[in-house]
């Protein structure tokens, strides 16, 4: 199973840049997909809420939790450097001009 990035780029090393990239998908009727796309998730906000701040203090100069948005200091959309790494997609696109013609041996093909 394939389950990083540095995977997939490992195992596509010996291929030509050239070569036609291809999806089959589902092994006891297969079919040939064309790929759309790559993509990343976005950071999700782990905020419950987001917080509500006017920079105004009051007599005792606490912060006055008033209105502007601004999400938790932890939220992975604020801070710049994420402890994991993004979730990266390959999207399906359309059928191949053959999407019935996809060699059967081919989960046979990888261990």
């Amino acid at each position: 199973m394939i389950t990083t990035v540095g995977e997939l780029r490992e195992l596509l090393e010996e291929f030509e840049d050239e070569a036609p990239l291809l999806l089959a998908y589902q092994p006891n009727y297969p079919l040939a997909y064309q790929l759309a796309g790559v993509t990343e998730e976005e950071p999700q906000c782990e905020c419950d809420a987001l917080l509500e701040v006017e920079p105004i203090t009051d007599s005792a100069d606490r912060l006055r939790i008033v209105q502007g948005l601004e999400h938790h200091p932890r939220c992975p959309v604020e801070r710049e450097e994420s402890e994991t790494p993004r979730t990266v997609w390959l999207l399906q696109g359309d059928h191949t001009d053959r999407p019935y013609d996809v060699p059967e041996n081919l989960w046979e093909r990888v261990s």
